[in-house]
């Protein structure tokens, strides 16, 4: 998929997106609860040499985990605030996000989940 994001690109063209991943290096009972918490397809951990085996060059990523719990913590204030309107449309997925806001956000806090910036350069 990344060679062909690739050739998509004009020459010297930037490519950015966000991933959530599970901490690397996390202990095999940490992992699991990562990945429980997590998106239903946590990115894998090493996106930065995918994205070099795809040829690209200058890849960087910033850790943007801070940004992912305000918005996770944000998400929720919201969808709590807003129950009256919201549940009532889809009473199932409005409870499973609420659910999931509560799994993710101490998953987050505790350092088991991370949110990561990338951005690389056609060359």
């Amino acid at each position: 998929m990344l060679r062909a994001c690739r050739r998509l690109l004009r020459p010297h063209g930037r490519l950015a997106f966000f991933t959530i991943e599970v901490t690397p290096g996390l202990p095999p009972d940490l992992h699991r609860r990562a990945v429980a918490a997590g998106p239903p397809t946590p990115a894998g951990p090493d996106i930065a040499g995918l994205l070099h085996k795809a040829r690209f060059v200058d890849v960087v990523a910033e850790d943007r985990t801070p940004d992912y719990l305000e918005t996770a913590k944000a998400w929720l204030a919201a969808r709590l605030r807003h129950r009256d309107e919201m549940r009532p449309v889809d009473p199932a997925t409005y409870d499973l996000r609420i659910d999931e806001a509560h799994v993710a956000i101490p998953a987050i806090e505790a350092g088991l989940l991370c949110r990561r910036l990338y951005v690389a350069r056609r060359s």
